[in-house]
């Protein structure tokens, strides 16, 4: 929808979009084990804070080079975060859980994507589509910083910048 509105054949556009999007995530999906070998939760976090980044950069600039920055920086996040949590999921339950564990990963998945994809066909009707990208990607950056400044407090109640800084 969003495609068909920001530019002349829409249809034709999508497909490349979307061809581009898988490119870039089975190459991000490939790369990726090369350097993380463990992941972190820190990590899932940073995943999906770049996928958010990327769905608002589709909102929120107008015109093809954009589109296709957006898309891609939505297709090396989300990668991210999914290898992140298969790891997570294999890492922290035990061996006679991972069935079920991964059963409810994909149960709350596809009724997460069921629900927004609800919403967001209900409020297209209401507001622009770029501002349903604009507010959905804004909704996912600040949700995983809430997130990623709760998780990473440490005992001493550091800031997670002052531990990144002591990582590096």
């Amino acid at each position: 929808m969003l495609v068909e509105q920001m530019v002349t054949k829409g249809e034709e556009w999508y497909s490349i979009l979307t061809s581009w999007y898988g490119l870039f995530v089975i190459v991000v999906n490939v790369i990726i084990p090369l350097f993380i070998k463990r992941f972190t939760m820190m990590q899932y976090v940073i995943g999906s804070f770049i996928w958010g980044a990327g769905i608002s950069i589709v909102g929120l600039i107008n015109g093809h080079p954009f589109l296709f920055i957006g898309v891609s920086i939505a297709a090396i996040g989300l990668p991210i975060s999914g290898l992140a949590r298969v790891y997570l999921l294999q890492k922290h339950l035990p061996d006679e859980m991972l069935g079920r564990g991964f059963s409810f990963s994909a149960f709350t998945l596809y009724c997460a994507n069921a629900f927004s994809l609800l919403l967001f066909g209900l409020f297209s009707h209401i507001v622009p589509v770029r501002f349903l990208f604009t507010i959905c990607g804004l909704f996912i950056c600040l949700f995983t910083l809430y997130y990623f400044v709760k998780l990473f407090r440490n005992v001493r109640g550091e800031m997670p910048y002052t531990l990144l800084k002591r990582r590096l």
